[in-house]
């Protein structure tokens, strides 16, 4: 349980930092560029069982945000180094015009360590 609370405090941090990070913009623009982050969390749900939870804030410089992914996702751990996901993607568009887009997605992660340091 300890470990748990451990866990979810750095991930917590983790987000407020990355959301910190992307939230500082220059006064002054002379060109447009745009700012993009990941946050991650992968919390265990049981012990092959998994769960994704993933945004993805892309922020014009001079312009303020543009899109937002979001991702959440269930994942079963089938190896050591094998997992699974399916998922749901939600990415609204601010910015030229208002829009949305949803779609499922599903990946395979295959991890490996080509050496150790």
């Amino acid at each position: 349980m300890r470990r748990r609370r451990l866990r979810m405090t750095k991930s917590v941090l983790l987000l407020v930092a990355g959301l910190m990070a992307v939230a500082v913009r220059p006064a002054i623009a002379d060109q447009e560029a745009q700012s993009w982050a990941q946050l991650l969390a992968q919390p265990k749900i049981s012990e092959s069982m998994r769960l994704w939870l993933e945004a993805q804030p892309r922020l014009g410089f001079s312009t303020g945000p543009t899109t937002l992914l979001l991702r959440p996702a269930l994942g079963w751990q089938l190896l050591p180094e094998v997992s699974v996901w399916v998922g749901y993607a939600w990415t609204p568009l601010f910015r030229p015009t208002a829009r949305d887009e949803h779609r499922l997605w599903a990946q395979t992660l295959l991890g490996f360590r080509p050496f150790e340091l």
